[in-house]
């Protein structure tokens, strides 16, 4: 094989591994995505389901659910 050949070789080679992580990267950033989502819309669906009197309870307002519902997502 010639210098020329090998460093094709290489090269192809290099240019996989880049596109294997960042198919990797993209695949993790859309699965943490999706785990974000799904526990924003669990804690949004629960709390919008309480009665203004259970939140008031809990120390919440109706308006405060998005924001409670952002945090946790954030957490996940």
């Amino acid at each position: 094989m010639s210098i020329s050949t090998t460093q094709n070789i290489t090269a192809l080679g290099d240019l996989k591994h880049k596109i294997a992580s960042a198919f990797i990267a993209t695949s993790e950033s859309l699965s943490t995505y999706k785990r974000k989502r799904r526990v924003y819309n669990t804690t949004f669906t629960e709390l919008a389901g309480l009665t203004t009197r259970e939140l008031a309870d809990l120390g919440f307002s109706r308006g405060d659910i998005r924001r409670i519902a952002r945090e946790a997502a954030e957490l996940a």
